[in-house]
């Protein structure tokens, strides 16, 4: 986003009058991925004069001041502040011990996503993503674990169904600005196996304009089909709203 952010203020001729902060809690851009992953990052970060504070925990928004105010007391000048909620479960998953694993996320695992006490109750996506499993929050991951859920819950209804194996890879297509875009993809499955592995095996496919076009490729027509609605689809919508002043 600060990326975007950045070519966005470019193309309107302001950007020497705009500060970029990119305020995380983790000690380099992206570090849980490994220096794969974290290297480039935060040399394109540099390379346009985006300012990164490492290692910032949020504690508070001071809306009169426009500070937000970490848990060490640090302070980010702020006129715009895009931030991240909290990540944390829900209550009625951390205040229910039937299915609340010892961290206060969702019990799962990744051989078939069942709850400990409960083979009918099964967890994906953000429920058991931070600690129970050892991933971040993102829909690719949640996409796989749910092609293997359904596959489970299929056989349990037909009776014999073979199950469909969790794939642990995960694909990031990102438009990282100007005529770049950028794809990494890591496999996650020695991260979540082995104890003690540091990081995913990432890979980086490059950052060039095809890479930009294929970011747009795949937003504009693989989650269009994804969300329910072919491209041709969003364009009727958007028409049918343009033409009555309804937001889309």
């Amino acid at each position: 986003m600060a990326l975007m952010l950045d070519d966005y203020f470019r193309m309107k001729g302001i950007r020497r009058n705009v500060s970029i902060t990119v305020a995380h809690w983790a000690p380099r851009p992206m570090a849980m991925f490994g220096p794969v992953i974290s290297d480039p990052m935060t040399e394109w970060l540099s390379e346009r004069n985006i300012e990164v504070v490492n290692g910032f925990r949020l504690a508070r928004i001071d809306g009169g001041s426009r500070k937000l105010i970490g848990e060490s007391g640090e302070t980010v000048d702020y006129d715009l502040a895009i931030v991240a909620p909290p990540h944390r479960p829900h209550d009625f998953i951390s205040q229910n011990p039937d299915i609340a694993s010892p961290n206060g996320w969702l019990d799962s695992n990744i051989r078939d996503f069942r709850t400990s006490k409960f083979d009918d109750i099964y967890g994906i996506g953000d429920a058991i993503a931070p600690p129970s499993i050892g991933l971040g929050m993102a829909g690719v991951f949640a996409h796989f674990q749910a092609d293997t859920v359904a596959s489970l819950v299929a056989g349990d209804i037909l009776g014999s169904y073979s199950p469909v194996p969790y794939n642990t890879v995960g694909l990031c297509a990102a438009d990282t600005g100007g005529d770049a875009g950028w794809i990494a993809y890591c496999d996650f499955r020695k991260k979540l196996t082995v104890p003690n592995t540091p990081f995913p095996d990432c890979r980086s496919m490059g950052r060039n304009r095809l890479m930009k076009m294929a970011h747009a490729i795949y937003e504009k027509y693989f989650l269009a089909n994804i969300y329910g609605a072919g491209t041709h689809e969003w364009r009727r919508r958007g028409k049918g709203r343009e033409d009555t002043g309804e937001a889309l």
